[in-house]
């Protein structure tokens, strides 16, 4: 049918689903004042009961007339224009075309949102759909910065926020797949034809969501919000979902109930109403929801009041004080945080803040050699400073950025590991040291934090009772220092620091990952993991023993990441 023909049809559906009820002759006038369509040329009754058919045939709606004068037509399932059809959404579509290209005139006063490309794929995917015909596609991925290859059924696709998406099952997995048409940058049709899975079905797939993302791993649930009068409003125009039921109004604040999924596009859609609604149940909805802003903040407070830096000098005034004060044997103090490293301290901060993987090790305390006190600042472990007098100091510098020795190298591979394994790339210990040279750059370009617990420099080693006391008379200090750095992994190097770690949260907000991963600990609100590891220069552990003994548990936690953080 042609464009304009197709205009003519929205336009007689649109003047009598505003009028309610219309005789022909004010159909006509109507008509007749439109020039644009009209061409001036009335409309015969024959040609509108001709238009009447195609109406119904291409918008599935019905228009009637009166039995009795004045004999005045209606559409008479006008209820269908209320669903959420594919008839309405083209009759809505093509109506704003129709204003629109009745408004030439005024086209530079009508500003239009862009729209992402796509569009080119629609057609020849559902093409595919009406012939059952496999499709190839590359696929840009967005978190792992790559494309990749698929063989999919094209099952169904959606509209979202301006986008177009195809849920696709892959061949052979039979896995289904949600695709952004805007980030294919390949698609082929297969000549190879398949049967519509009867196992899918397009409503019962999103049932419950909001958005294009499955709620496979979660169920249907009743999810309660508080909102401001204000937002009220918004949200009884414009609901969050169809399921969408207001349970309380008062002067103030409006109480909500919605049946759906909790999916990421969910929270997305909570977080984007900020400080005007407020998840009261579920319980772990709000952790999760808390949690969140929280990290939010955490990327914005220090900008907001001193930097970590200041913040630590402060901190370790007071604590070198009390040091003095308790009567220690030694006035020597180690000072620590975020490592300095090629990055400019400050442009190392705001990397710091906004990574979602900000690792701390906690260390026991600074080895020490006979009376000499050299690197009682050990954030300058890996950066030249005009304080560097000796050749010796350069020597050592220079042999840990090259990570020479066991130590140094040890936390560099913990620092890698955690930072880029993942469900697809598990980076066992002989994978990440055929990449030495990559770990080296990462470790001396990224910003990680090393705290020592003890901030007296010691012998070789320290016994558990001196560590222990330590910090029973200085952990509130030291609790602190991690707040200040406020680090989403953190990697105990003894049994005593974690321990001591978890303790900072509160019990029944700690997540354990089985009985068999009890050296790792997850707190849901700050989405903080936290390990119990060997020490980085533990004699009696190989380094493979000291890197897999955490990334065993780490790679647990990652396995079972969703179900943990819907719990």
């Amino acid at each position: 049918m042609a464009l304009n023909q197709t205009n003519k049809l929205v336009w007689i559906v649109e003047t009598i689903y505003k009028a309610r009820k219309i005789t022909f002759e004010e159909l006509n006038r109507q008509w007749m004042d439109n020039e644009d369509l009209s061409g001036g040329e009335e409309m015969l009754k024959r040609t509108f009961h001709k238009w009447k058919w195609n109406i119904f045939d291409t918008f599935g709606l019905s228009i009637e007339c009166e039995k009795a004068a004045p004999y005045r037509y209606y559409i008479a399932n006008v209820d269908d224009l209320k669903s959420g059809s594919i008839e309405k959404w083209l009759l809505s579509t093509l109506s704003v075309s129709n204003s629109l290209l009745e408004s030439k005139s005024i086209k530079d006063r009508i500003i239009l949102e862009d729209v992402p490309s796509g569009r080119e794929y629609l057609e020849p995917i559902i093409d595919a759909m009406k012939k059952n015909r496999f499709v190839h596609i590359n696929y840009l991925n967005y978190w792992k910065g790559d494309t990749r290859d698929h063989y999919v059924m094209p099952l169904c696709v959606k509209l979202f926020r301006q986008r177009w998406y195809m849920v696709g099952r892959n061949w052979p997995a039979g896995k289904d797949i949600v695709f952004c048409l805007d980030r294919i940058q390949d698609f082929r049709l297969s000549s190879h034809t398949f049967e519509y899975p009867e196992d899918f079905d397009p409503l019962e797939y999103f049932k419950g969501c909001i958005g294009v993302i499955p709620g496979e791993e979660c169920s249907i649930e009743k999810v309660t919000i508080k909102v401001s009068t204000s937002q009220a409003n918004y949200l009884r125009d414009l609901p969050l979902h169809e399921s969408q039921q207001e349970s309380e109004r008062t002067d103030s604040y409006s109480i909500f109930e919605l049946q759906v999924r909790p999916t990421f596009d969910f929270l997305q859609e909570l977080l984007w109403n900020g400080e005007n609604l407020e998840v009261l149940e579920p319980y772990w909805l709000r952790k999760e929801i808390a949690g969140k802003i929280k990290r939010m903040w955490n990327k914005y407070k220090y900008t907001m009041n001193k930097s970590i830096g200041k913040k630590l000098e402060d901190l370790f005034i007071e604590w070198h004080y009390r040091i003095i004060k308790a009567s220690e044997n030694t006035s020597h103090f180690t000072k620590d945080g975020l490592m300095y490293n090629s990055i400019p301290n400050e442009q190392n901060e705001v990397i710091w803040f906004s990574s979602p993987k900000r690792v701390l090790f906690l260390l026991k305390d600074q080895n020490q050699i006979g009376e000499e006190t050299w690197d009682e600042d050990i954030r300058e472990w890996l950066t030249d400073t005009e304080n560097d007098t000796t050749e010796q100091r350069l020597m050592a510098k220079e042999a840990n950025r090259n990570l020479s020795h066991s130590f140094i190298r040890n936390i560099a591979y913990l620092f890698w590991g955690l930072s880029k394994v993942d469900n697809d790339n598990p980076w066992w210990y002989d994978e990440v040291t055929k990449h030495i040279d990559e770990v080296k750059d990462f470790f001396n370009t990224q910003p990680f934090a090393i705290v020592e617990c003890k901030k007296q420099p010691g012998g070789g080693m320290l016994k558990d009772e001196e560590l222990k006391r330590h910090l029973s008379e200085f952990g509130d200090l030291l609790q602190k220092e991690i707040e200040i750095l406020s680090p989403t992994m953190i990697v105990c190097t003894s049994r005593l620091i974690y321990d001591f770690v978890i303790k900072m949260y509160p019990h029944d907000e700690l997540i354990c990952i089985g009985k068999e991963h009890n050296s790792i600990r997850f707190h849901a609100p700050t989405g903080t993991l936290i390990f119990c590891s060997y020490h980085p220069s533990a004699f009696s552990k190989s380094p493979n023993e000291i890197y897999e003994g955490v990334m065993h548990h780490y790679r647990a936690f990652l396995r079972c990441k969703d179900q943990i953080i819907t719990k």
